[in-house]
């Protein structure tokens, strides 16, 4: 008779016996529990991989989107084709491989819908994921679109040229603007203007940085956060030097009960407390300010008056600043022609900012002060501090300073005459994503 084995037959066979050795065996244990947990893992690092490939070939494909659509929108703005602009853009895109499913002018949809001076692109891929490949019958396809607009930008009479400071371009106070011109901040804060909610009516506010917008802007206005930096009007425009040009210089004091007529030249100080009548020139002011006091009158036409320090080595905080006080009348118009054409006043870009340096063009007793300005405040280094009144007429001034801040009822209109010198500063086209 034959005898079966515990190792033979259904049950006892082979197959189980060894799985039976196996499961005896504790090191085995652990080799195959590893075995099981590894396929999650390996699931899970897959899945991670193609989750990152696919979040960045997205960004790069929305990087190529938004760039096509900047191209187009300012080919509008400059009269030339912005399918070719666009397209452009794109073949200039070496960081994915894309199919253009739209590039359209005015957009059909979206937030710019029927806007002329849009342009929206539509792009996508369809590419193989290392690991979900295995799975996955057909590619994934990632889709962007992106739309960008242009503006022509209006002519601009107040510019701050700091590209870093915290609200360069700010109302305070009781401020109210008025202004048929535009205001433009080159700082790239957050915010980079900020006019809490003083009540502004201005034509536009743009900035490289955002906007903080209270409400009292107008509706009227219009708001373009996050756009170029504005080039200086005045980059170029020269400062002489000081160290030959005002050696033995002394002050100009014109006293309280004194009519005064005074010529061009180089005074280390002007201070005017009586009534000055400024003949037409260039007035240099060597590490002094110029000061009206309350009361005192100060005229001139064509003139302008730069301000620097005949300090060798040159010290920036030598260099002075205009300051006018309450109940004076200022009435001063900048020159037609010449070098400093359309500047009524000039600090060196040099000057270390500081409050001793801020241009004051304001009333420091708060009375205000009467009269006309006609021409560009230029302190590209320091603040200026403008505080308006009903009774100033500023229908042709400019600000440019690095850091420009009003208070008080402040109205610009920015009429100049023709040939005045004075104008605002020509408007510089620039574009927007806006979907």
């Amino acid at each position: 008779m034959r005898h079966h084995s515990r190792g033979d037959g259904l049950r006892g066979g082979r197959p189980f016996g060894s799985l039976a050795r196996i499961l005896r065996d504790s090191g085995a244990n652990v080799s195959l529990l590893i075995a099981v947990a590894i396929v999650p893992c390996i699931g899970a690092v897959g899945l991670g991989t193609d989750t990152a490939q696919w979040i960045l070939w997205r960004r790069q494909l929305q990087n190529a989107a938004d760039a096509a659509a900047m191209a187009g929108a300012y080919a509008l703005v400059q009269g030339q084709d912005a399918n070719a602009a666009a397209r452009q853009s794109l073949a200039k895109n070496e960081e994915q491989s894309y199919s253009i499913d739209l590039v359209e002018s005015p957009p059909s949809t979206g937030v710019a819908v029927g806007d002329h001076s849009a342009v929206r692109v539509v792009l996508h891929t369809q590419r193989a994921l290392p690991f979900s490949s295995i799975f996955l019958k057909y590619a994934p396809r990632v889709g962007v679109a992106s739309t960008a607009a242009g503006h022509t930008g209006t002519p601009a009479c107040v510019l701050a040229l700091d590209p870093t400071a915290a609200a360069a371009l700010t109302a305070s106070g009781s401020a109210s603007i008025t202004a048929s011109c535009g205001m433009r901040s080159n700082s790239n804060a957050d915010p980079a203007a900020d006019f809490g909610n003083n009540p502004v009516n201005v034509s536009e506010i743009a900035a490289v940085g955002s906007i903080s917008a209270g409400s009292g802007i107008s509706a009227s206005t219009k708001l373009y956060p996050h756009v170029g930096p504005m080039l200086d009007p005045f980059a170029t425009l020269p400062m002489p030097d000081f160290s030959t040009l005002c050696a033995g210089a002394g002050a100009l004091k014109v006293k309280s009960n004194q009519s005064k007529t005074v010529s061009p030249g180089c005074y280390t100080d002007i201070s005017v407390l009586g009534d000055a009548n400024f003949s037409p020139g260039v007035y240099y002011i060597d590490g002094g300010d110029f000061s009206i006091a309350a009361n005192a009158a100060a005229a001139g036409d064509g003139v302008t008056f730069l301000f620097s320090s005949s300090a060798v080595p040159f010290d920036g905080s030598l260099v002075g600043r205009v300051n006018f006080n309450g109940s004076s009348i200022v009435d001063l118009t900048a020159p037609e022609t010449g070098t400093y054409a359309g500047v009524l006043f000039y600090q060196d870009r040099r000057t270390a900012p500081s409050n001793a340096t801020v241009m004051q063009v304001a009333g420091t007793s708060g009375l205000g002060y009467a009269g006309m300005l006609q021409g560009a405040i230029y302190a590209p280094a320091t603040t200026i501090r403008f505080n308006g009144t009903s009774t100033l007429n500023t229908n042709c001034v400019q600000f440019v300073g690095r850091i420009v801040t009003f208070s008080g009822n402040t109205s610009v209109s920015n009429q100049c005459p023709p040939g005045s010198g004075s104008q605002a500063f020509a408007g510089r086209p620039y574009t927007q994503l806006v979907g």
